[in-house]
């Protein structure tokens, strides 16, 4: 408790009883409550933080449409898109196989990893008190 004088736990309880105790019963002011409130008014209120998703909708979102896109481009095959421009560009792209990069396991992790933490964040956010009352 408090090291410099010695005391432990019990004789600091004791000091306090003791102090009490000399000083006596005393009642406060009139008034003295309104005082102290209207200074607690007065200050200005802490900036209460509030708490952001891990990952916010636009993240999710983006991650949607490049997952998409991933699985579009290893779908479509140049030679289903017909004659014209867009075909011969597509030809033109080296090819990726995605069927192996999307079955390895470190994909897999990652992806039910992100998962998982989208699904705990939104069951976190849910349980959050949305005000504190005291």
């Amino acid at each position: 408790m408090d090291t410099e004088r010695g005391l432990n736990q019990g004789k600091a309880d004791e000091a306090l009883r003791s102090l009490f105790k000399e000083a006596g019963h005393s009642i406060a002011p009139e008034g003295m409550d309104a005082r102290i409130f209207s200074r607690i008014a007065v200050t200005a209120p802490s900036g209460i933080a509030t708490d952001r998703p891990i990952i916010p909708l636009g993240g999710w979102i983006g991650a949607g449409v490049i997952g998409v896109a991933l699985i579009g481009s290893a779908v479509i095959s140049p030679s289903a898109t017909g004659a014209g421009w867009a075909s011969q560009s597509l030809q033109k792209m080296p090819k990726l196989d995605l069927s192996g990069i999307l079955t390895s396991p470190w994909v897999l992790a990652i992806v039910m990893g992100s998962i998982g933490l989208f699904a705990l964040d939104s069951i976190l956010s849910r349980r959050r008190p949305t005000s504190v009352t005291h």
